[in-house]
């Protein structure tokens, strides 16, 4: 295998810290478009505000996308150092 267990779970922190920044960054996003909406009158707004609140759900729905993913690699990580500390045991009763 070339990828080690200590660079997966390096890919799943990194994934970890990159979703929570996505997260933030959406959320403080939708807020200001909400804000937005709130102090701007006419026609224009309500088109531009919905147009965009629209993707809001995706947005949601995609950040617990790539949380999952990133529970995977954690999860993957274990399990491939389980499969090397088993063949490793294995090895040694030979």
């Amino acid at each position: 295998m070339k990828l080690s267990y200590e660079e997966m779970q390096e890919l799943a922190r990194n994934a970890h810290n990159g979703v929570s920044d996505f997260i933030a960054e959406a959320t403080e996003f939708f807020n200001e478009v909400e804000k937005l909406a709130e102090s701007w009158s006419g026609s224009d707004h309500l088109a531009f505000s919905n147009a965009v609140l629209s993707y809001k759900k995706d947005i949601e729905n995609l950040g617990k996308v790539c949380n999952d993913y990133a529970v995977y690699l954690d999860d993957a990580a274990v399990v491939v150092s389980g499969a090397q500390d088993e063949v490793r045991h294995a090895a040694q009763q030979l």
